[in-house]
C-alpha cells in the first residue's frame, strides 16, 4: 500500500487537490481548494489505544494551509472510551 499525497485521485499540488469525478465511465478533472481535512475514526472499546491513535493522527504533517478536523464515532463502548473522548480538548 502506498502512502502520500500523490497516490490515487487525490494529488497534492501547491495547496490544491485534484478531484477526479467518474461519471458514466468518463473522467473529468476539477480543481478545488480544500481548507479542512476531516478524519473520521470509528471507536468501540478503545480505552487502551485511543490516546495513542489520536496522538498519531494529530502528529501527521499536513500541507500548508490545510487544517484537520478529527471526528470520533463511538459505537456505545462498554469501557472508558466515552470518558476519554469527553476529556479531549475541542
Amino acid at each position: 500500500m502506498q502512502s502520500g499525497y500523490n497516490d490515487g485521485p487525490w494529488q497534492h499540488n501547491k495547496g490544491w487537490f485534484n478531484l477526479v469525478h467518474i461519471t458514466n465511465g468518463v473522467d473529468s478533472m476539477e480543481k478545488r481548494t480544500f481548507k479542512t481535512l476531516s478524519i473520521v475514526v470509528p471507536v468501540y472499546n478503545e480505552d487502551h489505544y485511543l490516546d495513542a491513535v489520536i496522538s498519531k493522527v494529530i502528529a501527521q504533517p499536513l500541507p500548508d494551509g490545510l487544517e484537520r478536523e478529527l471526528i470520533l464515532v463511538n459505537d456505545v463502548s462498554q469501557d472508558a472510551t466515552w470518558d476519554i473522548m469527553r476529556s479531549l480538548p475541542g
